[in-house]
């Protein structure tokens, strides 16, 4: 469930506190930052590496965890984690670099590059780099293609751009497919290959030695390789190749490198380029490439990223120059929680310490099971449908990867799938107790409507 909700959830459920006051003294952020993630690693509920930075300097600096679990080997500071959507300011970037140098305006249309692209007349570089195209989230039959070019890919994902969301500008939508797009238009406009312009133009100029485009053939010395729990909460490995996500989440890196791109990325664009990425687009701050805090006296740039396996978040706060990093090769983290935790401890704000999960399965009749059946629609992705069904007297959901997990009351409209997770899908009715739509409670938090179709 969560590796198809992970991208819809980030843009859609950022819940950073961000105060007024200063932040604290670096002592006291070091402390609580150890003390935290050392009891979620103690719980199963974080592995990889956290680094805290104010004006270059490394504040905190951590890892937990093992990087590979079937040799025992430990996560490091200089451990290489896949960091999902957090590439897809990378390839902002790039594209605001072709602007500077005359290559490629954010108001040229897609047909401009790509004359055959579905409604490529009024689909615009800068909405498919403010996620306001209407293009899909994604092509969801992806296993069926293997290692594709930009233009490939592309090609291979066009379809489903023939039917926009809605009028290209008008709304926001989180799409994968617009940044492989972009990808793609930042070949043709640069004659360069992709991750060989990203290589020479962002990750050489700036020193990210251990940064780079995935590629499971590679032979990465250092790499994490990424987990998740099961249905019974075993932790059981969880990665894809990653073939179909070029410009929107092929990058690896460390934690030191992705310092480093935050605090010298402004070297290599120009201050104009740069306001525009960090510009909010829409109403839940979306920039280029990033999401766009502007509240509480304390500008903050900040995104998260996820793949099988794999959660990442980076947050700068631009007024004290401080930087929040953190890469887990353990796809089902706390991730709200540890964002909204983290915040606390940087303002000095209450927050609770992790807790252990136990959940308890309340005996249920099943004919009050039986209700709950039907196929629902996710509110913010209608291309999303998840299946309750009943089979020998159990309640089971079918996830839009066809993935099967079983559903135990805890009461009669509340369920869980795992006893060791806070995550929890709850039923709404209406006045006639008929079921209207379910809540899906994920990652220590984000909430997601999906309404019942039949």
């Amino acid at each position: 469930m969560k590796n198809t909700l992970i991208a819809i959830m980030v843009v859609s459920f950022f819940s950073v506190f961000l105060k007024a006051q200063a932040v604290v003294p670096d002592n006291r952020i070091a402390e609580k930052s150890d003390g935290y993630f050392a009891m979620l690693a103690d719980q199963g509920k974080f592995s990889g590496s956290l680094l805290i930075t104010r004006d270059g300097k490394t504040v905190f600096g951590k890892s937990y965890g093992l990087a590979n679990q079937e040799y025992g080997i430990p996560n490091t500071p200089q451990t290489i984690f896949r960091i999902g959507s957090l590439s897809k300011q990378f390839t902002a970037l790039a594209i605001m670099q072709l602007v500077d140098k005359g290559l490629l305006r954010v108001e040229d249309p897609v047909s401009k590059f790509l004359p055959d692209y579905p409604n490529g007349a009024k689909i615009t570089i800068h909405h498919l780099l403010s996620h306001t195209s209407g293009i899909p989230r994604e092509k969801t039959t992806v296993e069926t293609a293997r290692f594709l070019s930009a233009r490939q890919i592309v090609d291979f994902e066009k379809d489903i751009a023939t039917r926009l969301l809605f009028e290209p500008g008008s709304g926001f939508h989180y799409s994968n497919v617009g940044y492989n797009l972009l990808a793609c238009i930042m070949e043709l406009a640069s004659k360069k290959n992709f991750d060989a312009y990203v290589t020479e133009n962002i990750l050489s100029p700036l020193g990210m030695r251990h940064t780079g485009f995935y590629n499971h053939k590679t032979i990465l010395p250092q790499r994490a390789y990424g987990y998740v729990h099961d249905e019974t909460h075993q932790l059981v490995t969880a990665e894809n190749d990653g073939f179909n996500a070029l410009g929107c989440g092929a990058l690896y890196s460390t934690v030191g490198d992705l310092a480093i791109w935050e605090e010298k990325q402004a070297g290599i664009i120009s201050e104009k380029g740069l306001a525009k990425i960090r510009t909010p687009y829409s109403k839940n701050g979306t920039g280029y490439g990033i999401q766009v805090v502007s509240e509480h006296n304390q500008p903050a740039y900040l995104h998260t990223g996820g793949l099988n396996g794999y959660l990442s978040y980076m947050m700068r706060l631009e007024k004290d120059r401080v930087n929040v990093i953190f890469l887990a090769n353990l796809g089902d983290i706390p991730l709200l929680s540890i964002m909204k935790d983290i915040n606390a401890i940087l303002f000095g704000d209450p927050y609770q310490l992790p807790q252990e999960t136990t959940r308890v399965a309340v005996k249920m009749d099943p004919e009050k099971l039986r209700r709950l059946e039907g196929k629902y629609r996710l509110e913010l992705d209608p291309n999303q449908i998840f299946t309750i069904v009943m089979e020998n007297d159990r309640l089971f959901m079918i996830d839009p990867d066809q993935a099967k997990s079983e559903l135990f009351p805890e009461s009669e409209w509340r369920f869980y799938s795992d006893p060791k997770s806070e995550d929890s899908i709850e039923f709404i009715v209406d006045e006639k107790k008929a079921v209207s739509h379910m809540n899906l409670i994920i990652m220590g938090g984000a909430k997601l409507k999906v309404t019942k179709t039949n």
